[in-house]
Formats: C-alpha cells, sequence, structure tokens
C-alpha cells in the first residue's frame, strides 16, 4: 500500500507541467473605441474617447499624422464608457492614439482628429466705424501670442480677395492697422500659422471721392460702410469702352425687367438685364453689337493689385449721383486717360417702358450740363435702337 501510494504521487507530480498553462503579458483590451467627432475635438478643450476598458493610469500619447508635434495629454477622468483627456490649445490636424498601461501599448482604431482653429473666449472687437490706416483693437479673456494675425473679408471684395495685417500682442489684446483697401462690412479671422480663429465683424467707412474699392468713391451712405463706385475710365471717343453704344433692339415686354430709379438697384437691374438680353438672343433676336449691359459685365480693372470684376450700368437715380458730384470726382484727377469725364449723354440700367408690347427705351442722363456752371440735372429717354450714346459703369459695396 506504501509503495501504491508513492508510485500515486509520483504520477502527479509528473503530469503538472503537461496541464499548467503559460501565457504573454496582454496590452490593454479595448473595445467599442469610437472617436469624437471634429466639432466635438477643439484645440484647449477637454475631449472624451468612448470606449470600454480603459483604466485608471492610462498613459495616452497623440501622434501626428500630418507633421505636428505629439502629445502626451493630461487624462482627466476615466469610467467604465469613455476617457476623457485635456488636448493642448496648440494641438491640430489627425492623430494616432495609443494606450500604454503596465509598459504595454494598444493602438486605438480611427484617428483623433482636431481642427485648426484658435479657440478665443469674450471677444471684443469696436463697434464704431473705422477708417482704412486706423489702428483696430481687439481684446480676448484669452491672451495673444507673437505673430498672429488678422485677416479681413468682405462680400463687397471681388471674388477671393483677402487681406492680412500683422498684430502687435500685449497679453490679451491684439492690436491691428485697418488695410489700406479695405472697406464694408468685415468678417476678422485670427491666423495663428496654419490655425484661425473667429473674432467678429467690424465696419469700414470709405470718404466720398476716395480714388479705390474699384474706382472713385462718388456716392456713400451709413458711415461710408456702403455706396457707389465709378469705373475710372473715360467713355467716350476714341478712348471710350461705350463709344457709340446702342442698347440693342427694341424686345417683347415678356423680357422686361420693370422699371426701378433707385439708388442701390442698378447692380439688380443690370443683372436681370443681362440675364434678358441672353435669352433674347436666343430666341433669335439680332444683336448686331454687345449691348452697354453686356460690355459692362465684362470690364475688369486692376487697383492696387486687386482685380475687380462686378461693375454694372447704374440705376437713373444712381447716374444722377454722380452728376451731382461730377466736378468733385474730376478733382480727383484719377478719371482716365484726361482727368475728367468726358461731357455727354450716358445709359442707365432702368427701362423706361414697354408700352404696345415691347421693351423700346431707357432713361439716360445727359452729362453736357455741370452743376458747378449753374446747369440743372437733365434726364430723358433713349431709344434702344435708334440712340447710340455711351455708357459709366459703376461697383457697389
Amino acid at each position: 500500500m506504501a509503495a501504491l501510494a508513492v508510485l500515486c504521487f509520483s504520477a502527479c507530480q509528473e503530469e503538472e507541467p503537461a496541464t499548467r498553462q503559460i501565457t504573454d503579458p496582454v496590452a490593454p483590451i479595448l473595445k467599442d473605441v469610437e472617436m469624437p467627432v471634429e466639432a466635438n475635438a477643439y484645440p484647449g478643450t477637454n475631449v472624451r474617447i468612448l470606449g470600454v476598458g480603459f483604466s485608471e493610469g492610462d498613459v495616452v500619447t497623440c501622434t501626428s499624422l500630418d507633421g505636428e508635434p505629439a502629445f502626451t495629454p493630461e487624462v482627466v477622468n476615466v469610467d467604465n464608457n469613455s476617457i476623457t483627456i485635456a488636448v493642448p490649445e496648440t494641438s491640430c490636424g489627425r492623430y494616432q492614439v495609443t494606450v500604454t498601461r503596465e509598459g504595454l501599448t494598444s493602438t486605438l482604431p480611427g484617428e483623433l482628429s482636431i481642427p485648426y482653429i484658435v479657440v478665443l473666449r469674450k471677444v471684443e472687437v469696436p463697434t464704431n466705424v473705422l477708417k482704412p490706416g486706423e489702428t483696430l483693437t481687439i481684446t480676448a479673456k484669452d491672451d495673444f501670442v507673437a505673430g498672429d494675425k488678422v485677416r479681413f473679408e468682405s462680400t463687397s471684395y471681388p471674388k477671393g480677395v483677402a487681406l492680412e495685417a500683422e498684430g502687435t500682442v500685449s497679453g490679451n489684446t491684439l492690436t491691428v492697422k485697418v488695410p489700406a483697401d479695405a472697406y464694408s462690412v468685415n468678417s476678422l479671422t485670427l491666423v495663428r500659422g496654419k490655425m484661425i480663429g473667429e473674432i467678429g465683424q467690424v465696419r469700414i467707412g470709405l470718404d466720398k471721392f476716395t480714388v479705390g474699392a474699384g474706382g472713385i468713391v462718388f456716392y456713400t451712405s451709413d458711415e461710408g460702410v456702403h455706396g457707389l463706385v465709378a469705373y475710372p475710365k473715360a467713355t467716350m471717343g476714341t478712348n471710350g469702352d461705350f463709344e457709340g453704344q446702342s442698347y440693342g433692339p427694341s424686345i417683347p415686354n415678356t423680357y422686361s425687367i420693370g422699371v426701378n430709379y433707385a439708388v442701390y438697384s442698378g447692380k439688380t437691374n443690370s443683372a436681370a438685364l443681362y440675364a434678358n438680353e441672353q435669352k433674347a438672343r436666343d430666341a433669335g433676336f439680332a444683336f448686331d453689337a454687345k449691348t452697354a449691359c453686356e460690355l459692362a459685365e465684362e470690364l475688369t480693372y486692376e487697383q492696387n493689385g486687386i482685380t475687380y470684376d462686378d461693375y454694372f450700368l447704374p440705376s437713373l437715380d444712381e447716374l444722377v449721383q454722380l452728376w451731382n458730384v461730377l466736378n468733385e470726382v474730376n478733382a480727383t484727377g484719377a478719371w482716365q486717360p484726361n482727368g475728367w469725364i468726358p461731357s455727354g449723354n450716358y445709359w442707365s440700367s432702368t427701362e423706361y417702358d414697354s408700352s404696345g408690347g415691347w421693351v423700346w427705351a431707357m432713361c439716360y442722363c445727359n452729362f453736357y450740363e455741370n452743376p458747378a456752371n449753374g446747369g440743372n440735372v437733365v434726364t430723358g429717354v433713349a431709344d434702344r435702337v435708334g440712340w447710340k450714346i455711351s455708357a459709366i459703369a459703376v461697383r457697389q459695396f
């Protein structure tokens, strides 16, 4: 019996190594991981990554996929369903995220995408109307950084145009000089390297007879924030863009745009005229040459490195406003080539009538009269076919 017991004990001792399981260390096992959308992962904020299996003591590392510096964020909170990290204010772009626990590392699926934005709190900008060249002071709860710039953008600028000014930083205050070519309502954006941040809006006014904004400013409203600019080129004689130009044939009143005389209606008038003239051409009406409206649509003018291409024919009241300040505009000396607007009759974009079923006439203004010599404004109606007169193009801001 004793011998049998010894044999059984020996057998058990020999089987133990065969049944023992030795496993390799296992990296953090994280399930159902879901990265936040970019809109919920701003620089300088706490960002929550969803997932099961995170633990106190986990070390998170974010490695840039866009060449930005890597960072190891502070873990703010861990619970059963997520881990929350503090993203530095300078972080931006796409990141691969890893989690390290007790020397072992797991790579999370997906990417952490942080937008290239600067988060600014409690930003304040001036509410008064500024002028080009004046100082613009911006304050915020957060400090600005040396090298910060301000981008100026406006729907009044030609498409794609943005102006930038480098700022001077003093803590939470940034000062810049309003660019010389800035005007109208501007949206401001902070530019910090690749990152941008929304600042707000400022209003920038131009004085009448300023040479800028694509020509010569001859009418303003709202303290100069809005106005009209004349295309600064002679329109009579051999140097003209509209020499002896008829308006085009009479067309059925189905192509009528209606009669609109008011200031700030010229842009709408011209757009409708241009569209209807194309429809009339397509319908077979004979246009021997491009109309005054079409020629204005094609104009471009470069001023201070900016190309302006949104000119149109003024409404009758807009044309009268230019006549009212004829001598002040001429005094700028900027009208090409001789420094003054030639005397003549000028087309407007205001239709006169569509009686008898036809659009046959447009309104014009007589610039032979001179307000400085006691002349009175004279307007009239010109036959679209029989009259071959000139035109002045303008743009609106």
